[in-house]
């Protein structure tokens, strides 16, 4: 039984079990939420020597807080540097050039941090059509054949899958933060 345990550990380790948030829920938790475009995903180390992942983000447009200038950094664990990888299971995952809304928070070395790992990331991209744009996370804006196994029910209470303006997405955060 020990070794199968020994085995098997590992595994379960690994598995992580995400709550899903409304979007009324990230609206109200996040103290800034943006809309903006990726310009830049670096790989750095801290004085301490953990590895993170810095993302400059360009073009906002502010749906809740205040933002000093026309870009923000946010921060996350994990990234590859050198030879090393250091991964953290549920992070948000950026790309130059992605085209974002962010829910974030101030982390305690008061660096921008998204709320609820993934969750706090919607990719907006354009329809086949190139008039409407959508929005989608982990949750939102995806068909349940989308929705990741093990990360909890695919529609909990209160979520609405499928697809998601971002007209539809910035109004809910609009009516959530009044």
């Amino acid at each position: 039984m020990g070794l199968l345990l020994a085995l098997v550990f590992p595994y379960l380790a690994l598995a992580t079990r995400m709550v899903p948030l409304a979007i009324e829920q990230l609206a109200g938790t996040s103290e800034l939420i943006v809309h903006g475009h990726v310009q830049s995903v670096g790989t750095r180390r801290d004085a301490e020597g953990r590895v993170f992942t810095r993302v400059e983000l360009e073009g906002m447009n502010v749906w809740k807080g205040r933002l000093e200038g026309t870009s923000c950094v946010v921060v996350l664990g994990g990234g590859i540097l050198g030879d090393r990888q250091v991964a953290v299971t549920g992070q948000a995952e950026y790309a130059v050039g992605d085209e974002v809304v962010l829910f974030l928070v101030r982390n305690p070395r008061g660096e921008w941090v998204t709320v609820a790992l993934e969750q706090g990331r919607f990719r907006v991209e354009t329809d086949v059509d190139g008039q409407h744009k959508r929005a989608s996370n982990l949750f939102w804006g995806v068909g349940p054949e989308k929705a990741p196994s093990g990360s909890g029910p695919r529609t909990p209470p209160g979520l609405r899958q499928g697809v998601l303006s971002l007209e539809e997405l910035k109004r809910r955060v609009v009516e959530a933060v009044r």
